[in-house]
């Protein structure tokens, strides 16, 4: 009888022992696992805060010399071309409306030749002898000069040519034309042209092509020397 529950004691020890050794590495084992996921987490924040210490640090840096000469040189090739092109087409647009008004004026002379003949000396002509539907206004300057919204107008006829010079301002400044149409063979000369360069040379080209550059002369008055100014653009 002793003997059994000494027996049963010792199976209890054993038993208890085994299951608290069981609970301690049950214990251990949570506890490693904790440890591991709570690495891991500390990892993660860790790869994600340099994740976006990076991403700031490229989205702030701003830019660099190299890239900032680079869109500089970028900016300056366009505007070296498109400039150029643009001033080109506004003083082309210029000469559309100055030749509208040449070519009225001119086939108001013709008009007036036809009725009242080629005068046998220089004549200015009034704008009251012109039947032309442009409203101009008179500039007194001791001649029969006039004036609208592009500039000052200078005309007249005599017995070899009739002639208009134009004189911009405003929006037509730098632009200056004079045109000469010579008798008997009526063709039309350029005897003035513009001082600046990009308008001069805008000029002789826009008149060379549709004259031919030799239709461009110096005029009697030394102070129109169309022939030699276009031939310092170029055109000649």
């Amino acid at each position: 009888m002793n003997k059994n529950k000494t027996q049963n004691k010792s199976h209890y020890k054993k038993g208890r022992h085994a299951e608290l050794a069981g609970g301690a590495l049950r214990t251990s084992a949570s506890s490693t696992q904790t440890v591991l996921a709570w690495q891991q987490q500390r990892q993660a924040l860790k790869t994600l805060n340099q994740v976006q210490g990076d991403f700031m640090t490229k989205t702030t840096r701003g830019f660099t010399l190299i890239e900032l000469l680079v869109v500089v040189l970028i900016i300056g090739i366009l505007a070296a071309v498109a400039v150029p092109q643009y001033q080109k087409a506004v003083i082309k647009a210029k000469l559309t409306r100055i030749d509208i008004i040449m070519n009225a004026l001119f086939t108001s002379f013709d008009t007036y030749i036809l009725e009242n003949g080629i005068p046998s000396s220089s004549h200015s002509m009034d704008m009251e002898e012109l039947d032309l539907g442009i409203k101009f206004n008179y500039y007194n300057s001791g001649e029969h000069s006039y004036y609208n919204e592009y500039g000052q107008w200078q005309m007249g006829i005599s017995s070899f040519s009739a002639y208009v010079y134009f004189h911009g301002r405003d929006s037509m400044k730098n632009i200056s034309i004079g045109i000469e149409r010579r008798f008997p063979s009526n063709q039309l000369r350029l005897v003035d042209v513009p001082e600046k360069l990009l308008e001069r040379k805008a000029v002789c080209q826009w008149w060379a092509s549709r004259y031919g550059a030799g239709s461009i002369i110096n005029g009697a008055n030394p102070s129109y020397p169309a022939k030699t100014w276009c031939a310092e653009v170029g055109v000649q």
